[in-house]
Formats: structure tokens, sequence, C-alpha cells
């Protein structure tokens, strides 16, 4: 392209490394939280990422029935194994639920009725699925048994992720010594209004130990709401 057609266009030309996206929930109107998910679908939502600039992504599945969720995600490990270019794009999984905070509003979207205490023997289940490929879980870390069920997550090679959750301080700082280093979209998954003084959101914000998650959702997108 000539420099005046580039001019003359209203094309933006971008010279950077490629995002790699830690939480996918779907993409180009396609829903990753189906029972039938196709080739053709998880195709088409990864090419449109890759259009976007996102070269690398985790899909994500939230609360619902463990079979349900356990069945998805066997079905996405599946779908990748046949495409060339899901092998290249899908770089992990992501279980976003369904030990969430049990809260209204930081229970955020997630169906209450799914969403329960944590089970160490589910881990066994994910990890027969996954194998070894990088798998993060969010979790709220004020749920009961949630600390022993890190620790066994931790020693199967999992990636722990705190989110949808209202931890106090201490609860916050015990989960990360028992293994958890991320905090899944801050800001999302809170009530319309929070305490000013002490909300989760400062919390998080005064434990920069935690490699923290953001949802880059522009004005538009808040209007909407």
């Amino acid at each position: 392209m000539e420099a005046s057609e580039l001019e003359d266009s209203d094309a933006q030309l971008w010279i950077a490394p490629v995002l790699t996206d830690l939480q996918i929930n779907g993409f180009s109107g396609i829903d990753f939280q189906q029972d039938d998910l196709t080739l053709k679908n998880l195709e088409e939502a990864t090419r449109g990422l890759i259009r976007n600039g996102c070269g690398r992504y985790f899909p994500t599945l939230i609360t619902s029935e463990w079979e349900r969720m356990m069945h998805r995600l066997e079905r996405m490990c599946e779908l990748r194994r046949e495409s060339e270019l899901l092998k290249r794009v899908i770089c992990g999984w992501h279980l976003e639920g369904p030990y969430v905070s049990a809260e209204p509003g930081f229970r955020g979207a997630h169906k209450p009725d799914p969403n329960r205490l944590p089970r160490i023997e589910e881990l066994e289940q994910v990890k027969r699925i996954t194998g070894d490929f990088p798998t993060i879980l969010t979790v709220a870390p004020e749920r009961d048994g949630i600390m022993d069920w890190i620790i066994a997550a931790r020693k199967l090679g999992f990636h722990i992720s705190l989110g949808h959750t209202n931890a106090d301080f201490e609860t916050i700082g015990e989960s990360m010594r028992h293994g958890a280093t991320g905090f899944t979209h801050l800001g999302n998954g809170c009530p319309t209004t929070l305490r000013r003084g002490d909300n989760i959101i400062l919390r998080i914000l005064e434990t920069p130990e935690l490699m923290i998650g953001l949802i880059p959702a522009g004005i538009d997108s808040w209007r909407s709401y």
C-alpha cells in the first residue's frame, strides 16, 4: 500500500505482540457455555479473537452443574485436538466456579443453585480431562473448606485465582500462603454499590503480590447495562 493510500484509508496498523487473554467466555456471538459446542463454533470465535489482536487465550467455563461443566470442558479439549488452529491459539483452560461467593452481588451472574462448597475429589476429574495443560481455577477463598482444596489443587499443578469474592484481608492472605496467585476480573462480580472505606477492590489493590485481571469494557459496553 502506498503512503497516500494509507492516509486516505481509515486503517490503523499496529506492530506489537499479540495479546494473551486468560478469560474468554465466548466471542463473535458464540457462547462457550453450551453442551453442543462445535468445531466450527470454536474456530469461528478463535478467528474473531485473532482479528482483534488476541493471538492466544484460555477458554473459560463459568458456574454450572458440575457434570455439565465437565462435559463442556471435555468437549473443548476434544475440539482442540482436532484443529491445528485451536492447538496454536488455545494455550490453557479456565474454570470460573462453581465455588464462588454465595452472596448476591459478589456471586455476579453465576447461578445460585449449582454454586456450592468445594470438593477435593473433583480435582482429580479435572486433572484427568486437562492432563498437564495449563488450567486456572477461580474460587472465592471465604468458602468453607477452600484452603485444603487450594493446597490439593496446587499439588496437582493447577493455577489458583481468586474471584467473585468478598474475602477479608486475612482470608486473602491465607489463600495466597496456600498458593493462590491471581485475581479474576477485578471490579466485575461485585455489587453495584460498595463500602467506600473498605471493599474487595481496595483490598486487592493493596495486595500487589496477586496478578490482577481486568475486563477492559468500554464506555459503550457499560451503557448497555
